[in-house]
């Protein structure tokens, strides 16, 4: 019988484990960003179309998706600069900079609530997201 062997392992992945995960919620708050978005913008008043185009979503301290928008009507148009919030805060941030937006999303006669909507009428589609990115 041969005898016992004592050994130990001397690679400590902890740190490349920590970054894959920090990775893979980045991919998360990215894809249920850009989700939500969609959905806000199928559901979004359209007028001039300014609203809806400048609808757009920024993940943890980088740039929203949408730079710059204008209006599909008239000559009304946007952009956006720089970020929001900071990296590593774990937050997607979805909603728009046009001066009415908020007015919409509280006070439309038929559509209000399109962007809270957009997040709480997919909450099982984003977890599902979540956990997929996760387990890769």
């Amino acid at each position: 019988m041969p005898a016992s062997m004592d050994f130990r392992i001397a690679i400590d992945n902890t740190g490349k484990v920590g970054e894959e995960l920090e990775l893979a919620i980045v991919r998360a708050l990215e894809i249920c960003g850009g989700k939500a978005e969609t959905y806000a913008k199928l559901n979004c008043p359209v007028d001039t179309g300014l609203l809806r185009n400048s609808i757009t979503h920024a993940v943890e301290g980088n740039a929203p998706s949408v730079q710059s928008y204008k209006a599909n009507k008239g000559d009304g148009q946007g952009s956006y600069s720089g970020s929001i919030g900071k990296k590593g805060d774990h937050t997607v941030y979805v909603g728009s900079n046009v001066s009415y937006a908020a007015d919409n999303e509280l006070h439309h006669k038929t559509k209000s609530g399109f962007i809270r909507h957009s997040l709480e009428n997919h909450m099982e589609e984003y977890k599902t997201v979540i956990q997929s990115e996760l387990s890769r």
